[in-house]
């Protein structure tokens, strides 16, 4: 799998990727896969080491790990995927055959848009992509992102007009939302609304309410 063979439509799969290291990728999945059932979960991890790619529960089940996280909110099978930004192809077809048959996936990285056509593409900013300093492939899932959330803490808030319209510049077709990740019913209501207009389903609950 290379970037340069046409994207592969992955009509069950949601995508999480995020401008930076902590900014809310993991949390944001674990809202997910507590809202879909049945979901599978592959983390991606770029690292400068060979491709390592694992199911097992001596990798996955580590206290606090990401996939710990995910594992504990419900995904199953969680297979870590631990590649450098050129083998991440690679890696992530190594990972498919272990979530197979599962009527749905979380997948949460940015370099895997490369190679994949997602039901939703997520992506998480926050005041920092008013930088000039951004990784490329940060920029890139942006792009690539079919809804756009801003994570907005304490008095970031006053920044979100700019941030939207810098985002809108990068990806003038996504929505973008500003809201903080912290505030699960917030989060919750704006993903089942995404959840179910890409035509994947949710467990039962509240209705959501309309997102501009």
């Amino acid at each position: 799998m290379n970037s340069s063979s046409a994207l592969i439509r992955m009509p069950h799969a949601i995508v999480v990727s995020g401008l930076r290291s902590g900014i809310g990728k993991t949390l944001l999945a674990e809202h997910i896969v507590e809202l879909v059932p049945d979901i599978a979960a592959i983390k991606i991890t770029v690292h400068d080491g060979p491709t390592v790619v694992s199911a097992a529960d001596a990798d996955i089940m580590v206290q606090g790990k990401d996939t710990w996280r995910l594992r504990s909110r419900g995904a199953f099978p969680v297979v870590w995927v631990r590649a450098c930004e050129t083998e991440v192809g690679t890696g992530l077809q190594q990972a498919l055959p272990l979530i197979s048959g599962r009527p749905a996936l979380l997948i949460e990285g940015n370099s895997v848009l490369q190679f994949i056509q997602p039901a939703l593409a997520l992506f998480i900013c926050d005041s920092g992509i008013l930088s000039e300093d951004i990784k490329h492939s940060r920029i890139e899932a942006l792009r690539k992102a079919t809804a756009v959330i801003n994570n907005v803490r304490d008095t970031a808030a006053q920044g979100a007009d700019r941030v939207t319209a810098r985002c809108k510049t990068l990806n003038p077709q996504a929505p973008i939302s500003s809201l903080s990740l912290t505030d699960s019913t917030a989060v919750r209501h704006l993903l089942r609304q995404l959840l179910e207009r890409a035509g994947i389903g949710v467990r039962t609950g509240n209705s959501s309410p309309n997102v501009s």
